[in-house]
């Protein structure tokens, strides 16, 4: 097994490789790189400032939330690798939030799943109809019809074009119940946006969803998990150990 260290720092450069299949970034300034995505404007952690050091200050969001304005954008969001300032969190009357990165060491896959549950995959099934309505389901009433449906499209579009890229669909009873996205280049893969219907959960539809992508390939397996959120708990009966941490703050009215 490789260092822990070195584990992080590739991982981070995953990170990077995946997010760049649909944003690209510049330098903003000395201390924020930029991110942008055409294809999906409304989407926060596409258009996020992400913090290169732990010199941030308040001139620097200053430029930051300018600059988001003059390009339409009511909100602003920093990802950092270090907890920003109190002042500079309450000055700009920004949300803290934090988010775990955890790795299954082991590609453990030795956890209940249902065996009902069927995987699709949008490579090679037509689930985009299905993946739309439940995330509609799900999502509509916090994200609105309008961004749910540019999201849907934009990752299904690219999931078809990138092999490195899948997106899944979980059935039971022939009916869509769960979906999750993940990326895999053969060294690592991520797994994210895991949901389930509320009235298919404790039917062992998420840890389908993850013995499933354990199963595609040998790469060591990371996903994120909120540090204040029940999933953690899952997470880590499934054999998941947090090993980095990102410090993400937003507003949503600038």
């Amino acid at each position: 097994m490789k260092d822990l260290l070195i584990i992080k720092k590739e991982i981070r450069e995953h990170e990077d490789t995946f997010q760049k299949i649909f944003c690209h970034s510049f330098d903003f300034s000395n201390v924020f790189i930029k991110n942008e995505d055409n294809d999906i404007p409304l989407m926060y952690d596409h258009h996020q400032f992400i913090t290169k050091n732990n010199t941030i200050q308040i001139n620097d969001i200053k430029k930051a939330i300018e600059y988001q304005k003059q390009h339409n954008y009511s909100f602003i969001k920093i990802d950092s690798r270090f907890p920003l300032n109190d002042d500079l969190v309450t000055t700009f009357k920004l949300e803290k939030s934090t988010t775990l990165t955890m790795v299954n060491f082991s590609n453990n896959n030795h956890f209940k799943t249902n065996p009902n549950v069927i995987i699709k995959d949008i490579q090679f099934d037509p689930i985009e109809d299905d993946i739309l309505n439940i995330y509609l389901k799900n999502y509509q009433e916090d994200y609105g019809e309008t961004f749910i449906k540019q999201f849907v499209s934009t990752f299904c579009k690219k999931a078809q074009k990138d092999s490195r890229l899948h997106y899944l669909g979980a059935y039971l009873n022939n009916e869509i119940c769960g979906y999750c996205y993940y990326f895999d280049d053969g060294n690592y893969k991520v797994i994210d946006g895991l949901t389930v219907n509320q009235e298919s959960r404790h039917q062992y539809i998420a840890s389908s969803l993850i013995s499933y992508i354990i199963k595609t390939s040998n790469s060591i397996i990371y996903l994120h998990a909120d540090d204040d959120d029940t999933p953690k708990i899952m997470y880590e009966k499934m054999g998941f150990k947090p090993i980095d941490v990102l410090y993400e703050y937003s507003c949503t009215k600038i």
